[in-house]
């Protein structure tokens, strides 16, 4: 079966879980004989030198020009998408288009080269894609006639599924929940080389961007720092709101416990959240963060906040703690409960690393091949 796949970020060189989504998707899929897959794949153009190897099947990099120029990058995008595939038809056609996004400068040229190949297609919404551009009438209308042509979409929370069938009035049976998952091998192996320390250690991983709300956060774990003085707060990840978090920091007198890391390789940012006593979740927009499946593999205790897909895996007082969006006090008195109460905490994350199972990347790619067995039949 031949499967071409769009995504406009690149794992590992860029952040973000559409990326990793994709990359391991791509990645079962081409190292099995049954497959091959053609991977177009956006970044920009400053990464061009970076491509030293890779490891996921025959790949297209489509370079971004810096803001504003990126239109003429996806102008370019279309090109290639539309005629490299058809240059080698007699040798490789689709039989399955599947992109990673539902922005339009993809939709769009997706939508084209279905119709021209006469090749189904399936979108991958991730959660922004939706949840923001909804806002925008035209955008929306012009989504909900793109996506009316896809043979099947796939969302990665349950929230992102009713959005598309309550506001865009999308047929429920061509929508599909199939969300993110986690590297089981790579996990096994920071648990193998990792073991948790003695101090209360507090990891937060994701962008530093207002949907994250990282502030809250820090004003949580100040009240934290009072009766911990040994806690510490490790931020993985980067953004526009680095600068003021880190003064924020400085404001309220707790720099010198508060370390921010920046970007990292998957394994580092993983050997970080094994060795540490709370994962926090923040966030005031969620589609499902790869991050926390991760750290629900990894055994580790969850605070998190009740949007969107999160509850879909966290359940409040079963294997996590949900708390209320923009509510420091919330957060902050379930994270002390949590390093107050050892046994609680040990009873979350035994039941967290349980629930995990089932969303390893193999039983996620599963659901995928499946799917796309299931368009060929239909085709």
């Amino acid at each position: 079966m031949n499967v071409l796949m769009l995504t406009p970020e690149l794992h590992p060189y860029q952040a973000g879980g559409v990326g990793v989504h994709a990359y391991y998707l791509n990645k079962f899929l081409a190292s099995d004989p049954k497959y091959r897959v053609l991977f177009f794949a956006t970044c920009p153009i400053a990464m061009r030198r970076k491509f030293r190897s890779w490891d996921a099947g025959q790949t297209v990099f489509i370079y971004l020009l810096p803001h504003p120029l990126e239109s003429i990058s996806y102008s370019v995008n279309v090109v290639k998408t539309l005629v490299i595939p058809f240059l080698a038809k007699t040798k490789a056609k689709a039989h399955v288009i599947h992109a990673h996004t539902a922005l339009l400068q993809v939709l769009f040229p997706v939508y084209l080269m279905s119709l021209l190949g006469k090749t189904p297609f399936i979108i991958t919404v991730h959660g922004d894609d939706i949840r923001k551009l909804r806002r925008m009438r035209i955008v929306k209308l012009i989504q909900r006639f793109l996506l009316k042509k896809a043979s099947y979409i796939t969302c990665v929370s349950k929230e992102i599924q009713q959005i598309l069938s309550g506001e865009y009035g999308l047929e429920n049976d061509k929508l599909i929940t199939i969300p993110n998952g986690y590297d089981d091998n790579l996990v096994s192996k920071v648990k193998a080389h990792n073991i948790n320390g003695k101090e209360n250690k507090i990891v937060f991983v994701g962008r530093l961007e207002q949907g994250k709300d990282p502030f809250t956060l820090i004003r949580a774990f100040k009240r934290i720092s009072i009766r911990h003085e040994d806690a510490k707060l490790l931020i993985i990840g980067d953004g526009s709101l680095r600068e003021s978090m880190e003064t924020l920091c400085k404001e309220l007198n707790i720099a010198d416990r508060v370390f921010f890391y920046g970007h990292l390789s998957l394994e580092k940012v993983m050997a970080l959240v094994a060795d540490s006593n709370i994962y926090a979740l923040t966030s005031l927009e969620e589609g499902l963060p790869i991050s926390l499946i991760e750290a629900m593999a990894l055994g580790r205790p969850i605070v998190a906040t009740n949007v969107g897909g999160v509850p879909d895996v966290v359940e409040d007082g079963i294997n996590g703690l949900l708390v209320p969006p923009r509510a420091p006090e919330r957060l902050a008195q379930a994270m002390e409960r949590l390093l107050n109460e050892p046994g609680l905490s040990l009873k979350l994350a035994k039941a967290a690393s349980t629930s995990a199972k089932d969303y390893s990347w193999h039983n996620i790619v599963s659901m995928y091949e499946h799917l796309y067995e299931t368009l060929i039949v239909q085709s």
